[in-house]
């Protein structure tokens, strides 16, 4: 089961959802990036199922920056991408010290706000990763903070990345979809994006209105394929 671990980003004291892989064989380490609930039931079954297949799961708690009583609806206003660059590099590395996971099998995912934020792992951190999964990730053509948008940096990608996106998403839509892989495409860039007919945005979070079970099934599936081949035991 996860739990929630003291973590430090920097000189930040905050927390981080954590599973472990329960056999004591460990394959990797992957770092999840959460959708906008935060460390809701969806968070934890991910790093659940990650940690069964034998991967050292851990999510840290992008929401430190939010000043305590602040409504979620207002998250944009004090998240910025250089905070999810941060985060992250501070996952990988306590992955690598407290879990002594290889740094050269790591792996980045997220899902909804969480893809978002791996677009901006995987663009401004870029020698951490192994591989990247992406789940819808709307938001990506916009800038929020110092850094560039996630759409504008896809250059900087080098590791092999996975797509998951719903025909009925409007955030991103499959114009939006088909803009970023052109990009990648023109880039030379490593990639696979699956789409689904019926599967619209959250379409993984079995808490949410538009949970499809097929596509859960079929990204999730392929999600750990992905991993299990750029991140070999």
């Amino acid at each position: 089961m996860a739990d929630i671990i003291e973590f430090m980003i920097g000189e930040v004291a905050t927390k981080a959802l954590v599973a472990l892989p329960t056999s004591g064989v460990m394959k990797a380490g992957v770092v999840v990036s959460f959708n906008h609930n935060g460390f809701d039931p969806s968070t934890h079954s991910i790093l659940d199922s990650l940690a069964h297949e034998g991967y050292a799961a851990i999510a840290p708690f992008h929401y430190h920056v939010i000043p305590e009583g602040v409504d979620l609806e207002h998250r944009r206003e004090y998240l910025r991408d250089e905070q999810f660059a941060a985060d992250f590099e501070a996952s990988f590395h306590w992955l690598v010290a407290q879990q002594k996971v290889n740094p050269k099998r790591i792996a980045l995912i997220g899902h909804c706000q969480g893809g978002r934020a791996v677009w901006v792992g995987a663009t401004a951190k870029p020698d951490l990763w192994a591989c990247a999964c992406v789940w819808y990730g709307g938001g990506a053509f916009r800038q929020s903070g110092a850094l560039p948008s996630p759409f504008e940096s896809l250059d900087q990608i080098t590791c092999p990345i996975m797509g998951f996106f719903g025909n009925d998403d409007k955030n991103p839509s499959p114009a939006d979809v088909d803009t970023f892989e052109e990009r990648l495409k023109a880039g030379g860039k490593n990639y696979v994006f699956h789409r689904y007919d019926g599967a619209g945005h959250a379409f993984m979070n079995f808490n949410h209105e538009r949970y499809n079970p097929a596509a859960t099934e079929h990204s999730w599936r392929e999600a750990l394929t992905f991993l299990k081949a750029h991140l070999p035991g």
